[in-house]
């Protein structure tokens, strides 16, 4: 790919200390590990072009080196939604952003953690407007290289993170547990976003509207016991759902086309599976961003399937990859980022849906 952007939520723990001021020096510690992945995977070193931090809310940037020549008007920019009034907010939840031309097409990537709560989907709406008001607002400036579009009013705005949003079956909480895990069990992921909170707000005309998404072929990414790929079985029993989304949304056209959308399973080390998609783009009038877009959108996710992430070796000589933290680090023992790229997990998810789990409640990882 020419172009990844990697958003993390809750990167750092919700502490009085993170939210006052970022760990730079954890951020620097993932930025060498992202990097050296992206070397080892694909032989060359990725670029980084834009990176912001909003307490645990992280977007970073990449391109690849024949892009970078044609990026120009790179902005990052930081909207902070929690706790608090104007511009005393805290970071706690809210939005982070890098926009960007691309062969002259206006590009905006947002990453974004949305408030929790199951019944709280228009707090949810109003941090979607908020974010989104105050990038326009942010963008509307005649400095660092503005005015700027709108973000949806960019050639393409790509929108991910963990929305937060539910999935609401009706009846009593026990009630609606069951049916959701019978039909995740029975593979009926059609079945469950009928019941989709984000959708609901949509064809209501509540927040995203105009944004599409790739097809939903896996199973809910939250909530799991953490360091298992089983639903939460705590006292609470959270009614398994879609919380971790990418959507975009192209107000000239339809230009961008999903290659693949997966949850990658085997990441163990949060209550949420992560979600990666491959969008192919075309920017300008007869650029690609892409050299591999000329590959059949078939073509290419059946070959990113066939990369073992889990086997990149990220121990070589210091001249290919960046080094990587010791071994000591904390933040290696706890991120695999190999696995956050794994489009492997497409053959997981395909299996997921012809030969679903027999367990409701549990799920292991081909």
């Amino acid at each position: 790919p020419d172009i990844y952007s990697i958003g993390f939520q809750e990167f750092v723990d919700l502490t009085a200390r993170n939210v006052l001021s970022d760990d730079v020096s954890r951020r620097k510690e993932c930025a060498a590990r992202v990097e050296a992945v992206l070397t080892s995977l694909h032989g060359e070193r990725y670029v980084a072009v834009g990176m912001e931090q909003c307490v645990g809310v992280l977007l970073m940037v990449y391109v690849h080196p024949r892009l970078v020549s044609a990026v120009t008007h790179v902005r990052a920019d930081v909207i902070k939604c929690g706790f608090g009034v104007g511009d005393a907010r805290a970071g706690n939840k809210g939005g982070t952003a890098v926009r960007m031309a691309v062969h002259g097409s206006q590009l905006c990537l947002i990453n974004a953690h949305l408030p929790a709560g199951a019944s709280h989907a228009d707090e949810r709406n109003d941090t979607f407007d908020e974010i989104v008001a105050g990038l326009q607002k942010a963008y509307g400036e005649r400095l660092r290289g503005g005015p700027f579009p709108s973000p949806l009013e960019h050639d393409l705005c790509v929108f991910a993170g963990d929305l937060n949003y539910r999935l609401e079956p009706g009846g009593a909480k026990e009630e609606q547990n069951q049916v959701v895990r019978d039909a995740v069990a029975q593979g009926k992921w059609g079945k469950l976003l009928q019941i989709d909170q984000l959708r609901a707000q949509q064809r209501a005309g509540l927040a995203f509207q105009g944004f599409a998404e790739a097809s939903i072929d896996f199973q809910p990414t939250y909530k799991y016991d953490a360091g298992t790929s089983r639903y939460d079985s705590s006292e609470k029993q959270r009614v398994p759902s879609y919380c971790d989304r990418v959507l975009w949304l192209e107000p000239q056209g339809a230009a961008c086309k999903p290659v693949a959308y997966v949850a990658c399973q085997g990441v163990l080390v949060s209550d949420h599976k992560p979600v990666t998609a491959l969008l192919d783009w075309s920017a300008g009038s007869s650029q690609r961003t892409s050299a591999e877009s000329a590959a059949s959108p078939a073509q290419q996710a059946a070959e990113a399937s066939l990369i073992d992430f889990d086997a990149i070796d990220l121990d070589g000589d210091a001249s290919a990859p960046p080094p990587l933290p010791s071994a000591e680090s904390a933040f290696a023992d706890e991120f695999d980022l190999s696995e956050l790229f794994g489009f492997s997990a497409a053959a997981e998810g395909a299996a997921a849906s012809a030969t679903p789990p027999s367990q409701p409640a549990a799920f292991d990882p081909p």
